[in-house]
């Protein structure tokens, strides 16, 4: 999961993941407010990879298109934007800090 705050930022991870690391595409998705929600339910089932922005992500995961459990890593590009950009970095970081925790054996 690679988090930036903005769509362009988004789709700069993807080229350079692309590019660098060569991440087959078919096993990515961006997963943006653009995108609908019927066809960000079926990425997040059967899509590896996703770049997305953070409020994207929450509602996702908020609204049960996105099952946080499959979430193995998060990537948070320009990270210094979470914690005083608003209420849904902060709400985002929580919610997965909670997740997290409720997961530990």
């Amino acid at each position: 999961m690679f988090l930036a705050p903005t769509r362009p930022l988004v789709s700069q991870q993807v080229e350079a993941c692309f590019k660098i690391v060569g991440i087959p595409m078919a096993h990515t998705a961006q997963v943006q407010g653009t995108v609908k929600a019927a066809d960000r339910e079926a990425y997040w089932a059967d899509r590896r990879v996703f770049y997305a922005t953070p409020q994207t992500f929450f509602n996702d995961m908020k609204e049960g298109r996105c099952n946080p459990r499959r979430v193995v890593a998060v990537v948070i590009d320009e990270g210094g934007w979470l914690p005083p950009r608003g209420r849904a970095g902060r709400m985002l970081a929580g919610d997965l800090h909670a997740r997290a925790a409720s997961t530990r054996g």
